[in-house]
Formats: C-alpha cells, structure tokens, sequence
C-alpha cells in the first residue's frame, strides 16, 4: 500500500467524518469480522444491534460477515430480527460501500479494509461520500486486549452506549414456535407432559459436570412424571447409543434426541410451549434461551409461561471473568455459583450476592466440585 493512497484515504475519511448528522443519516453498514465464533458471543453481540437503530433512528441497518463458514450461525441467530433491513456474507471487495452513508467497522483487520478502499473506492477520491467508523474496540472480544484501529471511532455513538441498557432478544415467530411443537409430538411427546432440555456440552470441558454427576442429575429428571428430556444432537454423533450406556434402555425411553436438525430449528425447539426446563452450564444456548423468552416477555407472554433457565457456573478458566459479566443482564436466568467457605463447599444463586461478592472470584470452585445432591436439591425446589 503506497504511503500516500494512504494518507489520502484517510484524510478523505476524517473529512467526511466531521459531517455526521445522525438524524439525516439513512443506510449503515455494520462489517462484522470476529475471529472466534462461539453461540453464546455471537447472540450478545447480535442483541447489540438494536443499539445502532436506536441511535440511528432513521436509518436501516445492513450487517455483513465474511466467513461463510459461520453463515448458518448468524442466520439462525438473526432471522425475523426488526433492527435488521438485511445480512450477507460478502467478502469486502465485492460490496458497494456508495449504497452507504456510514460503515462501521468491527474486525481485526482495518488496515487491511483500508487496501481495499483506496483500490476500491478511492480512485475517484473527491466522489467518495461513506463515512467510515470504528467500533472494533466495542463489539470484539475483550479478553484479546485493545486492538490497533485504524478508522476513528464515533465519540457520540461511544457515550451513547456507555449508558445504553441491553436486553437480548432473540425472535421466534409464531409459525416456528408451533412446528416446534408439532416436531415435539411427533417424537413422542404427549399433550400432557412437559420438556425438560438439558444441554450437555460447552466450549470448555471445564464448564461442565464430572460425568457421574451429570447422569445422576439426569436420571433425577427422567424419573419426574409427565415429563421427558430432550437432547440435542445437531452432528448425530450417536448420543443416544452413549446415553443408553449410561441409564438403561428404561430411562432413555424417557428421552428425545433432536438428530441432525439445523441450530435455528434447535432454538425453536428451546421456544416450544412443552419447554419447562433449560439447563446447562455456561453455554451458548443457554445465552439463546434468555434472549428467547426476554422476547417472549416483551410481546406479552405470561410470565408463568416462562420456563427454568438454570446455568451452573464455577471459576473461569480466563481471568477477569465472571459469573456477573456474562449473567448480570440476563434477568430470566437462575445463574449457580460454587463457592469453598469454612464450612465445606456451597452453591448459591448469583442473585443473591452483593455486588462485591459478585466480582470476587477467589473463594469459586471450577464445575467438577458440584455434588448430584447439589444440583438435584435445587432443582427439586423449583416448581417444573
């Protein structure tokens, strides 16, 4: 890249920058450009869209990803979303930054955006109008520290969110919701009964159950009436010859295993009216189920239609994480914590520490010191 392509970009893009009006402002763009693709970052990132049609109140918003690969996921986590005119997964060089009036930018690679501008854009440099803007910093991972950024960030956009209050949502419509329900009956629920979904797996091994525990918390619920468990098995790697292993053929009757169904399907399914029970560990879909029924909520479901949202957490793997960080805002959640106190190990609900207890992370166990009795206790408290 010839130093002063360069320096003209970038002088053209401070100049149209100084010309913001939010209120005349009519198309955004949002180039969305994570390296890591997890359920759970995506859904709170996704719920932070609403922020941009907040603040730009006259505006459609436009988002667009790269990696086709993940196209599924962000489909899935986006479809029927009201903040969003349209989504794509182009590759930079093949958008038509003019249809714009600004581009925000979230990605690890602004410099090399900007090489494709000034080949791009930046022939004719008086005719080009977008305004480009970073908010890398603000929508990336921030366990990856403060990233090098190359276009300015939008100082009133900045303070705006700093006291912007989030609830994610997530939108299943009507017609979703009531194939879920045909799908579960068709697979042997009765009109009577109740789902119980227990997710089993997580990014981390170290956010789940010792093995043991998570079949006798299991069983548990297999064995409460007018109810089955429902197990997802989106890659069919044959979870039900590997549960029958562990329970009997007796038990398992008792379980549903969705096979192969795509992850929007899956979310519909945590959106059916049988659904009474999410649970799971810190997990990417107990994320989806949270922004489901805040959806749910707000367009007017009775809140005794909402089911048990229950994550079990421990010490985080990262350091600075927590419990609160990831749980705080998510109100339909019963977020447990393991903690180690004089008196042997304990398990309490999130919501029920003091803020500085919430930040404290010293006295937390990791997962595998969470006893059946302990979870099984819990859930027998809960009305399901």
């Amino acid at each position: 890249m010839k130093t002063e392509a360069t320096q003209s970009a970038l002088e053209k893009v401070l100049t149209n920058n100084r010309s913001i009006d939010k209120n005349k402002i009519k198309r955004v763009l949002l180039l969305y450009d994570n390296k890591e693709h997890f359920i759970g970052d995506s859904c709170l990132t996704v719920g932070r869209l609403q922020l941009l049609k907040s603040f730009f109140q006259n505006a459609s918003i436009d988002i667009n990803w790269r990696d086709k690969r993940y196209t599924y996921l962000y489909t899935a986590l986006l479809k029927n979303n009201p903040y969003i005119n349209k989504y794509s997964d182009f590759d930079w060089s093949e958008i038509d930054y003019s249809n714009y009036d600004i581009v925000f930018c979230a990605t690890y690679e602004e410099r090399k955006l900007l090489e494709i501008l000034i080949q791009k854009c930046f022939l004719d440099i008086n005719q080009f109008s977008p305004i480009f803007l970073s908010i890398s910093n603000q929508m990336l991972l921030f366990r990856l520290g403060k990233l090098d950024t190359v276009f300015p960030e939008y100082e009133e956009l900045s303070e705006y969110a700093a006291g912007y209050e989030y609830t994610h949502h997530l939108y299943i419509s009507p017609e979703e919701k009531e194939w879920a329900n045909k799908w579960l009956e068709g697979n042997g629920i009765s009109k009577n009964e109740r789902i119980f979904i227990v997710l089993d797996s997580s990014s981390s091994r170290a956010k789940l159950l010792k093995m043991d525990v998570y079949f006798e918390v299991l069983s548990y619920l297999c064995k409460i009436e007018r109810s089955k468990v429902l197990i997802f098995d989106e890659k069919n790697i044959g979870k039900r010859e590997f549960y029958s292993e562990w329970l009997g053929e007796e038990k398992v009757s008792k379980i549903i295993f969705s096979e192969k169904l795509t992850l929007r399907q899956d979310l519909c399914l945590i959106g059916s009216d049988y659904t009474k029970l999410v649970f799971g560990p810190c997990t990417g879909l107990l994320h989806c189920a949270s922004a489901i029924y805040n959806h749910f909520l707000n367009i007017g479901v009775s809140p005794d239609k909402i089911p048990r949202l229950v994550t079990y957490t421990g010490k985080y793997e990262i350091a600075g994480q927590t419990a609160q960080h990831w749980w705080g805002a998510a109100p339909l959640i019963d977020c447990l914590i393991i903690r180690q106190t004089a008196g042997g190990k304990e398990i309490l609900l999130l919501s029920d520490l003091d803020d500085q207890e919430k930040k404290d992370t010293t006295a937390l166990l990791p997962c595998n010191e969470y006893t059946s009795s302990m979870i099984i206790d819990f859930l027998a408290e809960q009305t399901l």
